[in-house]
């Protein structure tokens, strides 16, 4: 597959929202002067953060940057692997993205970013140990004890790749990092620009990959350096009108909320079935919206429920990439949106659900505020115990498309266990085909039992049921589980 063939499934793999939001913009928002982002020298200066980064920096400094922050991606290879090259690869793959040779420390109060020379990679391969359960389950044990080891920001590159050896044919290839430096997204291009410079060490040729004109840390300081716009003071205007007196979402726990969030989380997951999938589709069609809104919609109407407030807001997140350079750039681009709803129980789902939709549209109109300035402008009450602003967030993903290819080895994706929560409650649902929704819970441990997030997850499962049925049933008449429905849902419910 060539590299604009991977540009174009990433693009492809984000939920018809953001995809429409990128067409958007990269088809008209701006003159060339306002978009182009210039390069900072590199003469051994520390470079700026971007203002994510700078959360992320002052939540590990107040010892909250633990594995919460760790984000992993895999391939699965059988074949005959060539290690030597692979190591050259990896090597290569830090000589073209700075982030992952860049360390961080303290400039006085603020932090800084300080990009190491190329160098050679070890590249670390662990034997699958011995014994006797399948062998998923011991592989999954090894990734989620790997993945969850700690990284210290100040001493290395938050950057740890390497390869579990199943057998002699048989490996899984990790690339792990720190959120700090990388993002969903990030994870894709970091494997898709790894095979294609094993493929160049492989073969002695050259990479099909383009030369990059900007680094991360360029991004960062143009970020910062837009603050004090017009268009940046706009949009801090929209987030501090439509925020404004916004409170902490209280869901019902099984535990007392900690003083201090450790992170820790599982997740459960079910399928909806296919006729609630198809019927989800066929509202969204009628309403003019995208599926991601009635999910949004759907999932207000619980949160409503649950809390008794009808002053529900639900995070999401935004590419941060709404120019073709940044497509293939590795880096924390991602930015948390906030959608906040009126749930008025009297009103038909269908009329909440328009309210949605222009709700959704108007949020990633003013996306491009970094989620970070939102918080520090509004000020809430500080916590930490919980996540400020939102406590929950609804993502909709397409499903994994094709793992990049790599010569003489059979390629698959492979899911990398979890063991932390980002925030209370995360739903994420991955869209994999016209009848097939699969709906996976990120719970923190801290407050909810297995149950209790399998119980959710299935109440979740049962509003879409009925608004894909009778999308036009006033909002406090749509049902959840009765006893027994329940029931049958919590015995068959998957935890991880």
């Amino acid at each position: 597959m060539t590299v604009p063939d991977q540009q174009n499934d990433r693009v492809a793999a984000l939920p018809a929202h953001l995809q429409e939001q990128l067409r958007r913009r990269l088809a008209g928002g701006g003159t060339q002067s306002e978009n182009r982002i210039p390069t900072l020298p590199r003469d051994g200066t520390p470079l700026p953060v971007s203002t994510a980064q700078r959360r992320l920096w002052m939540l590990g400094e107040l010892g909250q940057g633990g594995a919460e922050y760790n984000s992993a991606a895999a391939l699965r290879l059988t074949g005959p692997l060539d290690t030597s090259a692979l190591g050259a690869a990896l090597t290569d793959l830090t000589t073209r993205h700075e982030v992952l040779r860049t360390t961080f420390a303290a400039d006085g109060a603020e932090p800084v970013q300080r990009v190491a020379e190329p160098g050679p990679l070890p590249l670390r391969v662990i034997d699958l140990p011995d014994g006797d359960g399948p062998v998923r389950a011991r592989l999954d044990a090894l990734l989620l004890s790997e993945v969850q080891i700690p990284f210290d920001l100040r001493e290395a590159p938050p950057f740890r790749p390497f390869l579990i050896r199943e057998s002699a044919e048989v490996h899984v290839l990790v690339v792990c990092a720190h959120h700090i430096i990388t993002d969903g997204w990030s994870m894709g291009v970091l494997l898709d620009d790894l095979a294609e410079l094993y493929r160049s060490r492989l073969t002695g040729g050259p990479s099909g990959l383009p030369e990059p004109r900007l680094q991360y840390a360029d991004v960062a300081a143009w970020q910062r350096a837009r603050r004090d716009s017009p268009a940046q003071a706009a949009h801090l205007a929209y987030w501090e009108r439509t925020l404004a007196g916004l409170e902490p979402l209280e869901l019902p726990t099984d535990r007392p909320r900690p003083q201090l969030r450790t992170g820790a989380g599982a997740t459960c997951s079910l399928d909806l079935p296919g006729e609630v999938t198809r019927g989800l589709r066929r509202l969204a069609r009628e309403h003019g919206c995208t599926l991601y809104t009635v999910l949004v919609a759907a999932y207000q109407v619980l949160l409503a429920r649950y809390t008794g407030s009808s002053d529900i807001a639900v995070g999401t997140v935004a590419s941060g990439r709404d120019q073709p350079e940044l497509e293939r750039m590795a880096g924390f681009f991602v930015n948390t949106v906030v959608l906040r709803s009126a749930v008025d129980e009297r009103q038909p789902f269908t009329r909440f659900l328009d309210e949605v939709k222009d709700t959704v549209l108007d949020a990633f109109d003013h996306q491009d505020l970094p989620f970070d300035e939102v918080v520090t402008a509004l000020r809430p009450e500080r916590d930490l115990g919980r996540t400020p602003l939102v406590q929950t967030l609804l993502v909709l993903q397409r499903g994994a498309g094709p793992a990049p290819a790599m010569p003489g080895l059979d390629v698959e994706q492979y899911t990398v266990p979890r063991g932390a929560a980002n925030f209370d409650l995360t739903v994420e649902f991955e869209d994999r085909g016209e009848t097939e929704l699969r709906c996976t819970l990120e719970y923190a441990t801290d407050l909810f039992d297995p149950a209790t997030a399998r119980r959710t997850a299935a109440h979740l499962a049962s509003v879409l049921g009925a608004v894909a049925t009778a999308p036009g049933t006033r909002v406090a008449r749509l049902p959840l589980l009765d006893a027994e429905g329940e029931r049958r849902v919590l015995a068959l419910g998957e935890a991880v």
